[in-house]
């Protein structure tokens, strides 16, 4: 056997059937356009996870799309590199409080034949979701956290492999995000509206007057001087 070789443990790439491709579209990635379908697909083929067994699914916030797994399907795609060499449990600042303020997790991999750690930490006010949506971070906020401290180093030691790829309980305090920006957008907009309707009176009485006043020019234009310019393509073209 040649000293270079190595042994492909990358997963076997699947094909799917047009019926597959479009239970997946109905289930684990709703909502995708095309193109999304296909990154959805690109990923989970590159780390050899199952849609149908939602080891990976498609989720979409705010129009932004993203591509999700659970702890073990982070745990399976590093230990199928062949170079994974142990995770430790997870440290806290402190054990005997309601939640944890900071987890940290570290993860070995073979190096050059060197065991090197990938230490992360994941802080409790970055990730604890808001009020209605935190059930399981106050049922268990310590096995949460850790969750997503084990997440954050698994992905470094491990970025070419995960890079792309989130579990949930990382991306739950997007939803939250998502969520404020749109109702912080409406309130803007509301707000302007209401400055608006308040501005001095002489003002809008000026803006008034100034839209009839154009009205009644719009009417009083021949037709032929309406037509919008017709511009040559040589003009259009850059040089």
């Amino acid at each position: 056997m040649p000293q270079n070789y190595k042994k492909d443990l990358s997963p076997p790439k699947k094909t799917l059937t047009q019926q597959q491709l479009e239970l997946i579209r109905n289930t684990v990635a709703k909502g995708a356009t095309p193109d999304e379908l296909k990154l959805f697909l690109i990923v989970a083929n590159r780390a050899g996870l199952d849609p149908f067994t939602r080891q990976i699914h498609f989720v979409k916030r705010g129009g932004r799309a993203t591509v999700q797994t659970g702890i073990d399907g982070y745990r399976a795609i590093a230990e199928r590199s062949g170079s994974l060499a142990g995770i430790e449990d997870a440290l806290y600042d402190a054990e005997d409080q309601v939640h944890p303020n900071k987890a940290t997790v570290t993860v070995y991999r073979m190096v050059s034949g060197q065991r090197v750690p990938f230490s992360a930490s994941a802080r409790w006010d970055e990730y604890v979701p808001q009020s209605g949506q935190d059930f399981m971070w106050r049922k268990m906020p310590y096995f949460m956290l850790g969750k997503v401290a084990e997440a954050l180093a698994l992905r470094k030691a491990f970025p070419n492999d995960l890079s792309g790829l989130y579990i949930h309980e990382e991306m739950q305090r997007d939803d939250n995000s998502t969520e404020n920006d749109s109702e912080a957008l409406i309130n803007h907009n509301s707000t302007s509206q209401e400055k608006e309707s308040s501005l001095d009176p002489t003002l809008t009485a000026a803006k008034d007057y100034s839209k009839k006043f154009w009205s009644r020019a719009e009417q009083q234009t021949p037709a032929s001087e309406k037509q919008a310019p017709v511009y040559q393509k040589e003009a259009l073209d850059e040089p």
